[in-house]
């Protein structure tokens, strides 16, 4: 994937994070295949109840960000066109 420049944004260390009252983290979880080394992402092992196998050290991608604001704040949310949607995502369209 190649990063894409923006000259209108000015970027800041610390990222979402550098925003008072805000916690971020993310997490390689086996959501996306691209996330995983090469060598594990194999139909088996996204089969086998997403795990991934612990015995390999291979750097891996984050594919689930979670951000946290200690108050009430405005959310936003990118939903899937499929007609076909999961109750994770009809419990958050409904709440945002």
């Amino acid at each position: 994937m190649k990063l894409q420049s923006f000259s209108d944004y000015t970027f800041i260390d610390g990222g979402v994070c550098a925003a008072t009252g805000f916690k971020a983290n993310g997490v390689c979880c086996g959501l996306k295949h691209d996330a995983l080394p090469e060598d594990t992402a194999t139909e088996q092992n996204l089969a086998a109840n997403n795990a991934l196998p612990e015995e390999d050290n291979a750097p891996k991608k984050n594919d689930l960000a979670m951000i946290l604001s200690d108050t009430d704040c405005a959310a936003a949310a990118v939903y899937t066109s499929n007609k076909v949607k999961g109750a994770p995502i009809q419990v958050t369209k409904k709440h945002l």
